[in-house]
């Protein structure tokens, strides 16, 4: 992870581009719910309804 670092929109567009491709276990260019799960190493999926929408917080 970068922290602290600019880089510029082409550079982004490529990581976010990369990092699609290798999340995409299906091969339909996007990354559904449960491929993300898999990716980021969520370990908790905490889900509720508030007065002001509805909230997920993955762990």
């Amino acid at each position: 992870m970068m922290v602290g670092v600019n880089i510029s929109d082409e550079q982004l567009g490529s990581i976010a581009d990369r990092t699609i491709q290798e999340a995409d276990q299906n091969g339909d260019n996007s990354i559904s719910f449960n491929e993300f799960i898999k990716v980021g190493k969520v370990q908790h999926i905490y889900v509720w309804a508030g007065g002001g929408g509805h909230y997920l917080i993955l762990t």
